[in-house]
Formats: C-alpha cells, structure tokens, sequence
C-alpha cells in the first residue's frame, strides 16, 4: 500500500513537472515571438520617423519656394498694374 501511494505521488510529481516544463517551452516561445515582434516594430518606427523627418523638410523646402513664387506674382501683378 505504502509502495503504491509513493509510485502514485512520484507519478503526479512527474506529470506536474512535464506540465510546467511544458508550459515554460510555450511562455519561452511566446516571449521569443513578442520579442521578435518588438523589434521588427521599433526597426520600422525608425524607418518611418526617417521618412518623417524627409517630408517635413521637403514640405518646409516647398512652402519656402511656394512663397517666393507668391511674392513673384505679386511683384509681377504690380509692375503690369503700373
């Protein structure tokens, strides 16, 4: 009987400890997955705060332009007023 119940709590101890070795491989592997996502993430924010930088100064570059053509046609609307 005694022999029994110790073959019985060594089976549960062994049933126990491939349950959480199993589930430490799944929470590893989901850790490694998130992981991997973060930085594929944090690769393309910087892609896209490049990109970003890249038009705001373009955009500043054709704002620029667009006002000296705006003070061209001016000057030019006024001379032809004259």
């Amino acid at each position: 009987m005694r022999n029994s119940l110790s073959c019985l709590a060594i089976h549960n101890i062994l049933n126990f400890s491939a349950e959480a070795q199993n589930q430490l491989a799944t929470a590893t592997e989901k850790e490694r997955i998130a992981s991997e996502n973060a930085m594929e993430s944090s690769s393309r924010i910087n892609i896209l705060d490049t990109q970003l930088s890249s038009l705001k100064q373009e955009k500043s570059k054709l704002t620029a332009e667009l006002e000296m053509c705006k003070i061209k046609l001016s000057t030019l609307q006024d001379e032809r007023n004259r």
